[in-house]
């Protein structure tokens, strides 16, 4: 089911009915019910739901039998059985192809004569979400973080609820059992901020992310012919068109649940205003980070071998960078984790892993050298002009590094970076060759106000909550952010935004 069709806000209209009336005392079965309606409606095959049933099984009863154990032994071999289980059918449907490649680009190293033949599978709806909040599940009971739900069908309702299914949060069970099984009373302020958060949704996919997509596709479909300042131009509105269309489905999600007077964590806190880019990935995908962080990062700290080697190198090279050094390889799995999570192609460990260690690492190693010019240049590195240059600095990184996020391969990464060198065209900019990029001048200038509104909103959400103050639902924003969807947003025949850039991962 697409988060912005009319079907999904009929759905959603019937939901809040029955919700609050006919199953006010037991809220959470409503929750159920929808979320398999979501899944099946949501799957092209139907067969596609004995995935999800496997891993509900898998996890559910995993986490009963490791509750069970007394003995640490047997709970953690009990812990890894299940977490490989529950990861079987991810790494099947989504990493085969991944695998098969690079045993055969080893193998051919190797001088070994193996071909690889891909192999396409299908896979259920949000099943990279619903697996990982499930492991976290089962790790969180080995931790002794709670009890395992005993209630099959409550526990259901965790896992496949429907808001996250498409692009997230990554829910954590002690975060939202509460949030899930409680009742909540009908207030009219939740319908209303539910349905601005959900307006607002729609105007970033519709209105923002639908028109930079038809431009980047224009130039990244023909790179010989739009090279150049082309590309830079494509760089920049990729990043603008993945955001609207990542944090505008979060949005949709987030609205869908106030409405129903329950609290899903935030996954964005406007992370084009960050001064590095370790604060952008503290604002960006907030909860896949904390996720990969808990669950891979800090336990990896704690392991012998990470240990051992802080031990050692300290004895080397000191103290300082003898804890450093081994925690920038830790660091380096951590992103390289990342990477293969959004999809079992090179490029995306490139795009999404690597580059983004190499920037948080580089940012912190030169951070005291960059802060000693400061004071000798005596530059005010609290000032508007070098907070505003910061985050400049942060849109521009992310914005090179979705280069290679964008392109199907490293190598194709390559030839889009090669061709923004090929030739130097300002004209561009004044001769209105933009507009000829499946934009007409009028699309193209509404697309551009409508960034400039975008960070407006931004900036505006981030001063209330620096300054600790609560934002304002407003009946009249949420009229005028309708009429402008309905006004300028790109619907209709041929439109496809319902595929989320990260709904596939």
């Amino acid at each position: 089911m697409e988060l912005t069709s009319v079907s999904f806000l009929t759905f959603l209209v019937i939901l809040v009915l029955l919700y609050y009336t006919i199953f006010r005392k037991k809220q959470w079965v409503v929750l159920l019910i929808a979320s398999i309606i979501f899944l099946v409606m949501s799957c092209t095959k139907l067969y596609l739901i004995l995935y999800v049933l496997y891993g509900f099984i898998i996890t559910y009863f995993g986490a009963i039998l490791i509750d069970k154990c007394k003995n640490e032994k047997k709970r953690k071999i009990t812990r890894t059985i299940f977490v490989i289980l529950a990861l079987a059918t991810l790494v099947g449907l989504k990493y085969t192809n991944f695998f098969g490649v690079t045993i055969q680009f080893i193998a051919k190293t190797t001088g070994i004569n193996f071909v690889w033949n891909m192999v396409s599978f299908l896979a259920p709806i949000g099943i990279s979400y619903y697996t990982i909040i499930s492991i976290g599940y089962l790790l969180d009971v080995y931790r002794t973080a709670y009890k395992p739900q005993k209630n099959p069908f409550k526990y259901l309702t965790f896992m496949i609820f429907f808001p996250q299914m498409t692009s997230g949060p990554f829910n954590r069970y002690s975060e939202m059992k509460n949030e899930l099984y409680n009742n909540h009373e009908f207030k009219i302020e939740n319908i209303m901020s539910g349905i601005q958060r959900i307006m607002w949704g729609f105007f970033k996919v519709l209105v923002i992310s639908e028109r930079m997509g038809t431009l980047c596709n224009t130039i990244y479909g023909d790179i010989n012919k739009y090279n150049g300042l082309y590309i830079v131009v494509a760089a920049l509105f990729y990043t603008i068109q993945l955001y609207s269309n990542f944090s505008g489905c979060i949005d949709i999600a987030l609205g869908t649940t106030r409405m129903l007077g329950i609290r899903m964590p935030e996954n964005f806190r406007q992370p084009f205003f960050s001064k590095t880019m370790a604060e952008f990935w503290r604002r960006w995908h907030i909860t896949l980070g904390t996720w990969f962080k808990d669950y891979i990062f800090y336990p990896m700290l704690k392991t012998d071998f990470i240990q051992n080697s802080i031990k050692k190198c300290k004895k080397i090279i000191g103290k300082k960078w003898g804890k450093k050094i081994p925690t920038y390889l830790a660091m380096l799995v951590l992103w390289i984790a990342i990477g293969i999570w959004h999809d079992g192609a090179y490029h995306f460990i490139l795009a999404s892993g690597i580059i983004q260690w190499f920037y948080v690492v580089v940012g912190e190693v030169i951070a005291p050298a960059i802060e000693y010019i400061n004071t000798k240049l005596k530059i005010n590195s609290k000032g508007k002009i070098y907070r505003i240059l910061q985050h400049i600095k942060v849109y521009l990184l992310f914005s090179f590094s979705l280069i290679f996020f964008r392109a199907n391969s490293i190598a194709e990464g390559f030839n889009i970076v090669k061709a923004g060198f090929a030739k130097f065209n300002p004209e561009i900019f004044t001769n209105g060759a933009l507009y000829s990029l499946g934009l007409n001048v009028a699309s193209f200038w509404i697309g551009i106000i409508s960034i400039i509104i975008l960070f407006i909103v931004d900036f505006y959400i981030q001063k209330r909550e620096t300054e600790g103050k609560k934002n304002k639902v407003s009946y009249t924003l949420c009229f005028l952010l309708f009429f402008a969807t309905l006004l300028f947003g790109c619907y209709g025949i041929g439109y496809n935004a319902s595929d989320f850039i990260y709904g596939k991962f």
